[in-house]
């Protein structure tokens, strides 16, 4: 079994040497050798490719915060790629549950179905709240205080 196995490795290992000046030629031809391509279609990979990157910058620059308590609510959200936040949404503080708003008359509830309680009661419509507590993560973030 061991005389087998000593004769399979020495084949394969003849066989990869035998390659081995075959693979480095092709090799050596595919990155010297000269093909010709339309201007537009380097211009077009370059745009992609700086597309790519600035959009790598400002995905890599954006910060991790993602989640805060305001008001006894916690709140969560992501970013777009060029900064700003999006999908604000609320969550139950005691048992993390989305909370659902409702508008009664000039005031504003947020309340969790799962606790059966209202969280929270505004003066104002739903997405003025919303509004001031974007400006609450903004000011964090500008003063880095998250």
């Amino acid at each position: 079994m061991k005389k087998e196995n000593q004769i399979k490795n020495s084949l394969i290992v003849g066989m990869i040497l035998f390659a081995l000046p075959f693979l480095f030629k092709t090799i050596r031809i595919f990155f010297t050798s000269k093909i010709y391509l339309p201007i537009w279609f380097f211009a077009l990979l370059l745009l992609f490719s700086l597309t790519f990157f600035i959009i790598l910058f400002f995905w890599l620059r954006k910060p991790k915060y993602s989640e805060d308590v305001f008001d006894r609510i916690k709140w969560r959200w992501g970013y777009y790629p060029f900064g700003g936040i999006k999908n604000l949404t609320s969550y139950c503080l005691i048992c993390d549950t989305f909370l659902f708003h409702r508008e009664w008359g000039s005031k504003t509830y947020l309340k969790c179905e799962n606790c059966k309680i209202d969280r929270t009661c505004f003066d104002g419509s739903y997405g003025y709240y919303k509004i001031t507590i974007e400006s609450k993560i903004d000011q964090k973030i500008r003063n880095k205080e998250y």
